[in-house]
Formats: C-alpha cells, sequence, structure tokens
C-alpha cells in the first residue's frame, strides 16, 4: 500500500505523458521488488497453464488432424476424395491452433487482473477471472485477426496484385518490395495503436470495438510519451532475455556436441538415440526456461505497464 501511494504522489502532478512513462518506472520497480516472490510464482504458475493446456490443445488437434489424413488417403486414391480429406484435416488442425491460442491467451490475460489487484491489496481468483474473460478475449482476437487480415489482404489483392500482374517482372519487383515495406509498417503501427485494447477490455470491461477505439485515442493523442514506453519495455525485455539466450545457446552447442561424439563413434543407433534424448531434454528445458523468462517479464514488466496505462488514463 506504500508503494502505491508514492507512486500516486510521485506522479500526480505530472499531466505530460513523456514525464509519467519515465517517472512511473521507479514505483513500478520498487512494487515489482516489494512483491517479487508473489508475483513471480503466480505468474510462473499461470503461464505454466498456458503453456501446458494450449499445448495439449494443439496436440490433440494435431492427432486428429493426422488420423483423418493417413487414415482418408489410404482408403481412397481418388484425388478429389484425397483433396477434400486434405483440407478436412488441414481445417482440424487450423481449429486447434485458434482454440489453443484463445485458450492460452485468456489465461495468460489472468496476469493483468492479478498485477492490479494486488496493486490494490487484493486476492485474485484466476479461475473466476479466466471465466470473466474467456468470451471478451474470444472477441479481441477474432477482431484482431479480421482486421490484420483486411489491413494487409485487402491491398495486397486491390493495388499489389495488379502491380505484379501487369508490370511483368518489374511489377513482381516493385510489388514485393512495396508489399514488404507497407506489411511492416502496417504491423508496427497497428500494434502501436493497438498496445492498449486488451488492457481495457480486460481492467475498464470495456467492448471489443469500445476498446480498440479507446485505444487508438489513448496512443495519438501521447505519441511522444507511448513511445518511450514502448522503448523502455523493449529495453527491459531484452535485459531479462540476455541470460536465457546465453543459457539456450550454451544448451545447443552441447547438443550438436553430443551429436558430434556420436557420429564419430560411427554407430547409426547411437546417432539416433542421442538425437533423440538430446533434442527431447533441450525441448524440455527450453520450454521451462521460456515459462521461467515470461514470468520474470510479468513480474518485471507487468507493474510498469498498469502504472502507465492507469496514468494516460487520468490524462486523456
Amino acid at each position: 500500500m506504500a508503494t502505491q501511494n508514492k507512486t500516486q504522489n510521485k506522479i500526480q502532478n505530472k499531466p505530460d505523458t513523456l514525464d509519467s512513462s519515465i517517472d512511473v518506472v521507479t514505483p513500478a520497480f520498487a512494487f515489482s521488488r516489494a512483491n517479487f516472490k508473489e508475483l513471480f510464482m503466480k505468474t510462473l504458475k499461470i503461464h505454466a497453464m498456458s503453456l501446458v493446456i494450449s499445448g495439449v490443445i494443439l496436440l490433440v488437434f494435431c492427432l486428429i488432424s493426422a488420423g483423418i489424413f493417413f487414415a482418408g488417403t489410404t482408403v481412397t486414391k481418388d484425388n478429389t476424395m484425397t483433396i477434400a480429406i486434405t483440407i478436412l484435416a488441414g481445417i482440424f488442425l487450423l481449429a486447434g491452433i485458434i482454440i489453443a491460442g484463445w485458450i492460452g491467451t485468456a489465461i495468460s490475460s489472468t496476469i493483468i487482473t492479478l498485477v492490479k489487484e494486488r496493486f490494490e491489496n487484493k486476492s485474485t481468483d484466476i479461475r473466476n477471472v479466466f471465466e470473466e474473460l474467456k468470451i471478451p478475449v474470444l472477441k479481441y482476437m477474432a477482431l484482431r485477426f479480421g482486421l490484420m487480415i483486411a489491413g494487409i489482404g485487402l491491398p495486397a489483392l486491390v493495388i499489389l496484385l495488379p502491380i505484379a500482374y501487369f508490370g511483368g517482372n518489374i511489377g513482381v519487383l516493385a510489388a514485393s518490395i512495396i508489399g514488404i515495406i507497407y506489411f511492416v509498417l502496417f504491423i508496427l503501427a497497428f500494434a502501436f495503436l493497438s498496445q492498449f485494447w486488451l488492457l481495457e477490455i480486460v481492467l475498464n470491461k470495456k467492448g471489443t470495438v469500445e476498446a480498440l477505439k479507446y485505444s487508438f485515442g489513448l496512443a495519438k493523442k501521447n505519441l511522444l510519451g507511448v513511445f518511450i514506453y514502448d522503448i523502455i519495455i523493449v529495453i527491459a525485455g531484452i535485459v531479462i532475455g540476455i541470460p536465457f539466450g546465453i543459457v539456450d545457446f550454451g544448451m545447443r552447442v552441447v547438443l550438436q556436441l553430443g551429436i558430434g561424439v556420436s557420429g564419430i563413434i560411427q554407430d547409426s543407433g547411437a546417432i539416433l538415440g542421442t538425437m533423440i534424448i538430446g533434442i527431447g531434454l533441450y525441448l524440455i528445458i527450453k520450454l521451462m526456461l521460456v515459462c521461467v523468462e515470461a514470468a520474470l517479464n510479468s513480474t518485471l514488466i507487468f507493474p510498469y505497464k498498469y502504472l502507465f496505462w492507469k496514468e494516460i488514463g487520468k490524462q486523456k
């Protein structure tokens, strides 16, 4: 509670968003440090749940998709039926990716509420929060996907495709260059303007479209301050990620050395066994490291995100 009061006093008289993006760093870090153990353990549990549950869902749909494909193509040799079976298998695989992404995002989004309620010294029932967020997150993901497809697909069909078709080799080159530039700029601009979208849905219970409009308004009104805020988050993410990158590199080196030693022995069984065991261990440790890194990011960065979002919301 003391940390929260200090935060409010420190930024209360700072109407400029650029100042807010810098001034909330210290109180946010102080909050993370004071609540590190609790936040880290809870967010680690949430990220692990998200990874495991979404992974199981995806695995089930992958197995169903593979079963449909192999069983179907074994029974029939007709080309038309083979195409239909392949499409059906692809639909199941796509459904698995969508459902796994939806559930994983809904579970991870509970961290936003967790951080907010920890600032308010309240306890958080993750299961209840997840139940509340399931449908809003589904709507959010559906609209986000639709906007991305429309923003990228429509210009490609209306502008880039005709250039490539009628322009010959030069047209293809020009369309490719323009397309890459447009794609990068669109992704960056949309990510920048919509970065408070999910926060508004989760914390202010706004509707999907209303939250998106509000996020656009916040970002456009506070361009410089939000840009500095993003730079701080990127730098923090890089600093947190460096040790994990070093560990990952070391594991890859050990794996390659193990396979190389097996190759020197010239025993195909030893090579295959080393590859299976080595890759299996690497993936298990990698997934564990992903969860730990995500928990550290949530513990150290989410309080800053919350305080900054709360501050610019007051100024709008």
